[in-house]
């Protein structure tokens, strides 16, 4: 048996036993609550019933709106969002076929396979659902849609649970609702996006629900130290699902320091015991991880939970011991605060100094953060706008500050709960992409301070039941319309067009042609034409170079045969990717210009438009085209014209002021194409503007694709 199906068995196996220990320790709760529950004084009992039925409606209530929100575009849309899914859903139906050998995925880097990196958790939750789902004639393209419906909406409950169990009814429901609602969580968690961080979150709610059992506990039993055991497991499994499960350890470990710093402060030795078995949890999820992860390209995320271990997990645990120790001295207030503070400082000279390197590869989330190279192309991995902010979380931006409430009342959950927020924020100032990492964090605060807000106005106010109902209907109908029209409004990159060409690639040509294609589209052509690629989004970024130095003209065609690349696709959307694709080639972007602009009037002529760029062109025996820049207006070089299935160079009326730009007008579709001479030479714009190669496959301007033989077209 090979060793990562052996060792994929065995994690089933601990798979099972956790999730048995967390359905027992999950019901002795519900019965405990279900026979403790007490009846709410206030508008709690009114908006949400009475006594026991009042946590079960509440929650079902939550469930229920989350299922919508995350079930929508499984019956809007057939297909998949972004593009990593693509490769993913390949790679798993590649693994039923039977093709993938010693973990060499054949259809990327081509013509030589990919070694697959990716955690196999990735892959195996699917293949494990659809041989269950595929009884009632599930495709596994249709498991990959639901999936992610699946944890998103258990990641809720488990959240739900966990706040139940630390504060109660009210901060239970508000944060479960923001959380339900937020389009940060959503996006990421409804269907047709599967990605591997919904695991990850699905995991930390796990694990804070197994805290919450852990500081519920009154008695030090077997069962209490089995919730950090089981915690240990949890972190280590991480590493089974996703290479981002480093943020579970970060997020564990900053708990820890800060239940230290707590215990510390407040001379509780048991908060400071409670630190070290948290710091064990981690030692355990190392161990795990170190044996069940396998290699990536990146030596840090090979090497992260020996990393891990040496330079945090380890001085932390010897800090922890220090303050243990410290708290024999009698010390006031002022001196602890000096002895943490000089504590931190120690921490940071030392780790600056010696492990610099290793700090600053945290810092810039193993290089995702760096912003450098292909990294800083990827829309995904720029720093969020306050338009990208408003559109996750809504309202619980507004709400969420009024969490230092809770801190001003030195509310002792709230205070290490910092452990793990602020290394959220962190992750949510740098990059989009850990919106969704996010959004448990401004869940938990903007629960945290709609409760506060709350409980201000029942202390303030004589009508509390009205004001209270209705602004917590406002605050959360208004993030529910907010967030389901930001739904609505998110489409998939994938498209008819898309599909109609690959479908056609599929049944005309041979199975081991290689297609270059813009790395972002790998997925695509891997799934639809089931064809190997250069490139794409999962395996292949390491080779977008090559792509863009092809589509730039600076590959030479010798290398496409090297490889067995047979065809060559272009497409309209590569015309807003073109200074991605000069960075990624290491090119000047100031020599080149090319900018669409959609047409926006036909009435007398046609009028193409964008920002301070128009093209104004009249149809004539010889056309009369002006465009319009900031500094000139100027009749273009040369107009190419795209009618139906034909490209012609068009005569020009004779103008005073006319420069080397050339313009590209697309009837077929409506748009232009401005470029100047430079940008017009290259392969790209030869292929998907001129006649100079005929395409085996055009739709008329918004896909082609060209064969190539013998080193032509």
């Amino acid at each position: 048996m090979p060793l990562h199906l052996s060792r994929f068995l065995q994690l089933l196996v601990i798979i099972f036993d956790i999730k048995v220990f967390v359905i027992n320790v999950s019901r002795s709760i519900v019965v405990k609550f279900i026979t403790k529950c007490h009846v709410y004084n206030s508008w709690g009992c009114k908006l949400l019933g009475e006594k026991v039925s009042s946590s079960k409606r509440a929650i079902i209530i939550i469930l229920l709106i989350a299922l919508v929100f995350r079930i929508y575009p499984l019956f809007k849309y057939k297909y998949l969002f972004g593009f990593d899914p693509y490769v993913h859903v390949s790679v798993v139906r590649e693994i039923i076929r039977n093709n993938v050998h010693d973990l060499v995925y054949p259809l990327s880097n081509a013509p030589y396979g990919a070694k697959i990196t990716e955690p196999l958790g990735l892959y195996y939750i699917p293949i494990c659902l659809y041989k269950f789902l595929s009884i009632f004639g599930v495709s596994l393209y249709d498991t990959f849609r639901i999936i992610p419906i699946i944890f998103g909406i258990s990641t809720i409950l488990f959240f739900y649970l966990a706040m139940l169990n630390i504060y109660g009814r009210k901060e239970a429901f508000f944060s479960a609702m923001f959380l339900s609602l937020m389009y940060g969580h959503v996006h990421r968690s409804m269907a047709n996006y599967y990605r591997g961080d919904n695991y990850i979150l699905f995991l930390f709610s796990i694990a804070l629900f197994l805290l919450s059992l852990a500081f519920k506990s009154k008695e030090k039993t077997v069962k209490f130290y089995g919730y950090f055991l089981a915690l240990g497991l949890i972190l280590g499994l991480s590493a089974f699902f996703w290479w981002g499960y480093q943020t579970l350890f970060i997020f564990t470990l900053g708990i820890s320091i800060m239940l230290a710093i707590k215990g510390f402060l407040t001379e509780k030795k048991q908060d400071l015991i409670v630190s070290l078995l948290l710091l064990g949890s981690i030692l355990i999820g190392s161990i795990i991880a170190k044996l069940i992860s396998g290699p990536h390209w990146s030596a840090f995320y090979t090497n992260f939970p020996i990393i891990f271990l040496k330079y945090f997990l380890f001085p932390s645990i010897l800090a922890v011991l220090a303050l243990f120790l410290l708290l024999k001295l009698e010390l006031d207030s002022k001196q602890k605060v000096i002895i943490l503070s000089f504590l931190g400082l120690f921490g940071i000279i030392v780790g600056t100094k010696f492990f610099g390197k290793e700090l600053n590869v945290f810092l810039k989330g193993f290089g995702y953060l760096s912003k450098e190279g292909l990294y800083g192309t990827i829309m995904e991995l720029q720093r969020p706008g306050f338009s990208d902010l408003w559109s996750a979380f809504s309202l619980a931006l507004i709400i969420s500050p009024l969490y230092a409430l809770k801190l001003q009342k030195k509310d002792n959950f709230a205070l290490i709960s910092l452990g793990w927020i602020v290394p959220s924020l962190y992750l949510l100032s740098n990059a989009v992409r850990f919106m969704f990492l996010s959004s448990l964090a401004l869940a938990f605060m903007g629960g945290l301070g709609l409760a506060e807000l709350i409980n201000l106005i029942e202390e303030k106010t004589s009508k509390k039941q009205v004001i209270s109902f209705f602004l917590i209907l406002l605050i959360f109908s208004s993030m529910g319309y907010l967030s389901f029209n930001s739904v609505r409004n998110t489409k998939p990159f994938m498209n008819k067009y898309w599909e109609n060409a690959l479908l056609y690639l599929k049944d005309n040509s041979n199975e081991n042609d290689v297609v270059l294609t813009w790395w972002d589209y790998g997925g695509f052509v891997q799934y639809y034409a089931e064809r190997p690629t250069i490139s794409d989004s999962v395996y292949g970024q390491g080779n977008a170079w090559y792509v863009a130095k092809y589509y730039l003209g600076l590959l030479p065609e010798e290398e496409l045969q090297k490889r067995n690349v047979k065809y060559v696709i272009v497409n309209l959307d590569l015309i807003n990717k073109f200074g991605a694709i000069l960075e990624t080639a290491n090119v000047k972007s100031e020599d080149y210009f090319i900018i669409l602009l959609p047409l926006k009037s036909s009435v007398g002529a046609l009028l193409f438009s964008r920002a301070e760029y128009n093209i104004l062109a009249k149809p004539g025996e010889r056309w009369e085209v002006k465009v319009t820049t900031p500094r000139l207006v100027f009749t273009p070089n040369e107009v190419w014209i795209e009618r139906g299935k034909e490209i012609t160079k068009v005569k020009l009326k004779e103008s005073v002021m006319q420069t080397n730009a050339i313009v590209y007008i697309n009837l077929n579709y409506g748009y232009a194409v401005l470029m100047n001479e430079k940008a017009f030479n290259t392969t790209l714009a030869k292929l998907m503007f001129t006649n100079e190669s005929t395409p085996v496959y055009s739709d008329g301007g918004i896909l082609k694709i060209f064969k190539v033989s013998s080193g032509e077209k």
